[in-house]
């Protein structure tokens, strides 16, 4: 069987090192990898504000879709061009554990932030966006590394817990056959659509720091923040104990 690096296997066992100064940094496939010559090349986007060079190992995953055997690894290789806002990933026969394709997600070590204290640096690191009712970006993980601060957090929280609300007062006009009682959680004996019109910027908060500690099963995604949040509310509201940390 084909094995990753011992390095990066190491890497991927030991969270603890990242508690220094280096963080994992995941970059999505955005289109079907070319495979020629024995090597797979695989596209991903450059985020602003953070540098990977010519060189850089990287290792790829498969993103969450219905178990955990999803996100296995894929294989590992090195960055082999970059063009402006793109990098190619190269990936050797040899290195490959299976077949890569659009949506998976390289794995880079980057040096870590140390201005950003905030729940929406990991959740960008792991490539995870959020989106609107009608579709529209509220958080774009790529694009959260450059100039932000914590007006901008504050004022995203604001406008998470808005679309909710906004969706939850839709779905209670439609009279939507979704609805359903909560049986377990901090909104336990209410109906789902009404508590979500209830809801508070603490309780957003406390869903994106369970999305920061259990970051898998939503990496490489653009969710829908109503959808995830209604779901996280459905499941008893699982909650991160202790304060968030890098």
């Amino acid at each position: 069987m084909k094995t990753i690096s011992i390095f990066f296997a190491y890497i991927f066992l030991s969270p603890q090192l990242f508690a220094q100064d280096k963080v994992l940094l995941a970059l999505k496939v955005f289109h079907d990898p070319e495979y020629s010559n024995k090597h797979w090349y695989l596209r991903v986007e450059q985020p602003a504000g953070i540098k990977i060079s010519k060189g850089q190992k990287f290792v790829l995953k498969g993103t969450y879709k219905k178990t955990d055997q999803d996100t296995l690894t894929k294989g590992s290789g090195m960055v082999s061009y970059i063009d402006g806002h793109y990098i190619q990933c190269e990936m050797t026969e040899a290195g490959a554990i299976a077949e890569p394709m659009a949506g998976d997600l390289c794995f880079f070590i980057i040096p870590k932030d140390k201005n950003r204290k905030d729940v929406f640096y990991r959740i960008g690191l792991f490539n995870i966006s959020f989106l609107s009712l009608a579709g529209d970006t509220l958080f774009n993980a790529i694009n959260s590394f450059s100039g932000w601060s914590e007006e901008k957090a504050g004022s995203l929280i604001a406008r998470l817990k808005e679309d909710i609300v906004y969706t939850g007062a839709a779905m209670l006009k439609q009279n939507d056959s979704q609805q359903q009682l909560i049986k377990d959680g901090d909104f336990k004996g209410s109906n789902l659509f009404d508590a979500m019109t209830a809801i508070k910027e603490g309780d957003v908060m406390n869903f994106l720091r369970y999305v920061w500690a259990r970051p898998v099963k939503y990496s490489g995604g653009a969710w829908h923040i109503s959808e995830v949040f209604a779901t996280w509310m459905t499941s008893g509201t699982p909650k991160l104990n202790g304060e968030i940390s890098y």
